[in-house]
């Protein structure tokens, strides 16, 4: 009765040791499982990688040079004539098609970057004639003797220049009048007395001239006013020494 009771105490409440020896043996098969499944995927993968590398081999230099003088003449092959050229440089019609697309696409990048390159030389030049325009604009020259030209405070250009260059001007012709009707007088030409004189330019004592005086009878009158006539071919040659 003791030994069936023990027998019977055994069934109710099993060995811990027995349960966790049972466990380990399962966990072991499943995982021999497990290794065989995918020793199988990696002998099916490497069986699947070794036609891919045999596609991807790059072509000879031979096949190039052919394939880059076809392109030149018909970059836009149909398909008899990618069928011809896969038939004799021995590669197939679906890689000679790769190929044409290939360097299209090259040639269309090399395109871009070209003109992105004369672009941007463009835009530099451009940049740097109008900073030559914006300095221009900020100091400004006259044309002709090449001073800088002060600026109003509108914008435009000062009357010092101008005003300066006016009265050069109208001395000289003050100058070039009065020598021609001395040479007039000189030339025997008539002269009326009732003209009135022409007004002289005061000297600056410190110029070593004293001060001014009055013009000579002879130099009297102005032309265009009702002056004596004179001819200033005549007196252009005077003043050249002819």
């Amino acid at each position: 009765m003791e030994g069936k009771g023990e027998i019977g105490l055994q069934g109710d409440h099993p060995d811990p040791g027995l349960q966790a020896q049972n466990r380990e043996d399962g966990d072991e098969s499943r995982s021999n499982n497990v290794e065989g499944v995918g020793s199988g995927d990696d002998h099916d993968a490497n069986e699947d990688q070794e036609p891919l590398r045999k596609k991807y081999r790059r072509h000879t230099t031979q096949q190039i040079q052919v394939l880059e003088s076809f392109f030149k003449d018909f970059p836009h092959p149909s398909d008899k004539q990618r069928n011809d050229l896969g038939a004799r440089l021995g590669l197939e019609s679906r890689q000679i098609k790769f190929w044409f697309q290939n360097r299209r696409t090259q040639m269309k990048t090399q395109s871009e970057r070209h003109d992105n390159v004369m672009l941007r030389q463009e835009h530099n030049r451009i940049r740097a004639e109008n900073e030559m325009l914006k300095e221009a604009i900020r100091n400004p020259l006259c044309t002709k003797c090449g001073s800088l030209v002060e600026m109003s405070g509108d914008g435009g250009e000062i009357d010092f220049e101008i005003e300066k260059l006016k009265l050069e001007n109208a001395r000289l012709k003050y100058e070039f009048n009065r020598i021609c009707m001395l040479a007039s007088q000189f030339l025997g030409r008539p002269i009326s007395s009732s003209e009135r004189p022409i007004p002289f330019p005061s000297i600056k004592p410190s110029d070593g001239e004293g001060t001014s005086a009055p013009p000579p009878p002879m130099a009297a009158g102005l032309v265009g006013n009702g002056g004596i006539p004179f001819d200033k071919n005549v007196c252009s040659k005077l003043i050249d020494g002819k």
